[in-house]
């Protein structure tokens, strides 16, 4: 996810300070068509700080997440998520997540060609669940809905009509229109690990979770 961040939306060092990201600078000439190159770049919105050696430029508080489907590159900043064309680099939309406890802060982000999942976690002691996904339209960045999910779970699997979430107790399928339960399979108590190929998801079911000596 952070690897696509760095070849595709930050070609370029960005320099501490407010930036837009309305405009996107293509890539022209030979060197641009080999692999592994820079399609275009992108000023991105909020403080940034060029840092040296590996880290590159990074938000100037928190982490920043990334992730790209169909021909849509998404950024979850803070609470912001920010959508480009993949090809071109031009700017999309922009959603401001709402609806979050106080402090709360992106976690992660997956997408699918017509839905994008942006994990949120509020800071320790809050009220309510450690973690929730918030399900956006990739087309427009409207706010769909927002499910409970594991600390270490979340969306596995997303489209217009439907999200699978790993929860706290069980992987469960919502329909996004309403927020009904389409089905849902129990994991117990214990924290999982789980990953996802192709059409399954693999989730062990075991009383110390994903915790092991």
């Amino acid at each position: 996810r952070r690897g696509l961040l760095a070849l595709v939306l930050l070609g370029a060092a960005i320099i501490p300070g407010r930036a837009s990201s309305q405009t996107a600078a293509r890539c022209a000439g030979a060197r641009c068509s080999g692999p592994g190159s820079v399609l275009w770049s992108a000023r991105l919105t909020g403080s940034w700080l060029a840092e040296p050696g590996f880290t590159g430029t990074v938000p100037a508080s928190g982490d920043a997440y990334a992730a790209s489907a169909g021909n849509l590159a998404v950024l979850g900043v803070g609470v912001t998520v920010t959508g480009y064309d993949a090809q071109t680099g031009h700017f999309r939309w922009q959603s401001m997540l709402t609806g979050l406890p106080p402090d709360a802060t992106i976690v992660s982000i997956r997408a699918w060609p017509s839905t994008i999942a942006v994990g949120v976690s509020a800071p320790a002691g809050q009220s309510g669940p450690s973690r929730a996904e918030v399900v956006l339209s990739a087309a427009t960045g409207h706010q769909l809905r927002t499910y409970a999910a594991a600390y270490y779970g979340g969306a596995v699997w997303a489209s217009r009509a439907a999200t699978v979430i790993v929860g706290r107790r069980a992987v469960v399928s919502y329909a996004n229109a309403t927020g009904r339960v389409l089905w849902q399979r129990p994991t117990g108590a214990a924290a999982q690990t789980w990953t996802a190929s192709g059409q399954y998801l693999y989730v062990p079911v075991t009383s110390d979770g994903y915790l092991v000596s």
